[in-house]
């Protein structure tokens, strides 16, 4: 697959070996994961997803999601060959590898798009998830008319054409991925969505999201979008 899937991780759980291997298993060899300042209590997952098959990258001290994403976008601009299309995708096992190759499937023939895993949001969701994406949705449908339930997710794929692009959106946590459908909106990037199933871990006990703070930060980079737009 003329494909690379990008793992940002902080602190991971124990599913992410699982899940790497799944990957793996269905067909996705190039697989690129973040080690995003987890500290030495985390090396051996790290060193096992390698052996799994896994490429690397670390950050020596925790520099946010939107970091971790960057770091990996300019790994693969810098490779020879780089890949026709990336996927963004959680490490606690969240997103399931049919959504993933429905993605692959779409994105590996587009051109200047965002492609979004979707979720709906029914059945067991923790309160804080269900609140916080709501409402973040609500806002991004008002502010910069995005017809999507699911701003929040993700289980992303970028055309190859925007990884130079993808490196210089503003953000380095959470709120770096609001930042980029903002940017999409101002210079007409299509983004396009797949229906995505929603998984949770009991209680959400593998997010790393902080509901106050990082909330003000994606509620934060909507005003500045605004404020740039005009």
């Amino acid at each position: 697959m003329e494909c690379t899937v990008i793992i940002p991780a902080y602190r991971p759980p124990g599913q992410m070996t699982e899940f790497i291997r799944a990957l793996i298993g269905a067909g996705f060899s190039d697989i690129l994961l973040v080690d995003d300042g987890s500290g030495p209590a985390y090396a051996a997952l790290f060193e096992q997803a390698e052996k799994d098959g896994a490429a690397l990258l670390r950050h020596e001290k925790n520099r946010g999601k939107g970091e971790a994403l960057k770091t990996a976008f300019r790994a693969c601009i810098e490779r020879e060959t780089p890949p026709k299309a990336v996927i963004t995708a959680d490490c606690d096992g969240q997103h399931q590898i049919d959504d993933i190759l429905n993605l692959f499937y779409t994105i590996r023939t587009a051109s200047k798009t965002v492609l979004l895993g979707v979720r709906g949001f029914e059945g067991a969701v923790p309160l804080r998830s269900r609140l916080g994406n709501s409402t973040a949705s609500m806002l991004m449908k008002k502010l910069y008319h995005f017809p999507f339930d699911d701003t929040q997710t993700g289980l992303r794929a970028f055309s190859g054409d925007l990884l130079e692009r993808l490196t210089e959106i503003p953000g380095t946590r959470y709120e770096y991925e609001t930042h980029v459908l903002i940017t999409a909106a101002r210079e007409h990037i299509a983004v396009k969505a797949l229906r995505a199933q929603t998984v949770y871990a009991p209680k959400n006990g593998t997010s790393r999201y902080r509901p106050v703070r990082d909330s003000l930060r994606v509620t934060a980079a909507m005003v500045s979008g605004l404020r740039r737009k005009e």
